[in-house]
């Protein structure tokens, strides 16, 4: 199951991002819950959470640009 977590930001906007769920709440736990008890708040702003995730995704774009300028291999000729 899908979750929505409302994220702040700097600029007193919300963001909703939609997370797979790794444990699945069960339809009778679902069952009578409004669409505010849905969606859970985030504990760190929208920015912050970037800011953690940053490393990681320069890291990949890093590795996939080497990947992207690597000479070709003689041997796949």
């Amino acid at each position: 199951m899908k979750r929505l977590v409302e994220f702040p930001t700097q600029s007193a906007e919300n963001i909703l991002v939609e997370l797979e769920d790794l444990e699945p709440m069960s339809e009778a736990r679902r069952r009578g819950l409004s669409t505010s008890s849905v969606v859970e708040r985030a504990q760190t702003s929208f920015e912050d959470a970037l800011e953690k995730a940053q490393p990681i995704a320069s890291g990949l774009i890093g590795r996939m640009r080497s990947i992207a300028d690597s000479p070709e291999d003689p041997a796949r000729r």
